[in-house]
């Protein structure tokens, strides 16, 4: 007599963006004309990924609300007012962690820029 059994393959679920993230840094460059700016989060700092697809974000006294879709399992676009997306790359991209990466040309090239967003929670 033989017993066999089955095991189950552990399922393992990915991070998601939905919900409260503290803001760690926020770093924005431009190349035309040059600017750089280099936030630090300080407690109070968030971005509220809602399920209705607006992400809230408070940063300091700056509060903002912006359109987004997850895209993939490593890419989200935020849309602006106009409805002009820019994709953003999470990597890396954990239940606690994400860092957000955007380079692109801006609204009046030759402008380019590039944002790097760290998340925590």
């Amino acid at each position: 007599m033989s017993i066999a059994s089955c095991s189950k393959a552990k399922i393992i679920p990915k991070p998601t963006l939905a919900g409260t993230w503290n803001v760690v840094r926020d770093s924005v460059a431009y190349n035309y004309p040059p600017i750089i700016t280099n936030y630090i989060g300080v407690t109070g700092d968030y971005v509220n990924f809602k399920s209705n697809g607006i992400a809230d974000v408070i940063e300091g006294q700056k509060m903002d609300s912006l359109a987004y879709k997850v895209t993939s399992d490593s890419t989200v676009i935020f849309y602006n007012s106009y409805g002009i997306g820019s994709i953003y790359l999470i990597k890396p991209f954990t239940d606690h962690n994400a860092t957000l990466t955007y380079s692109g040309y801006g609204a009046q090239p030759p402008s380019y820029e590039s944002q790097m967003l760290i998340l925590s929670r």
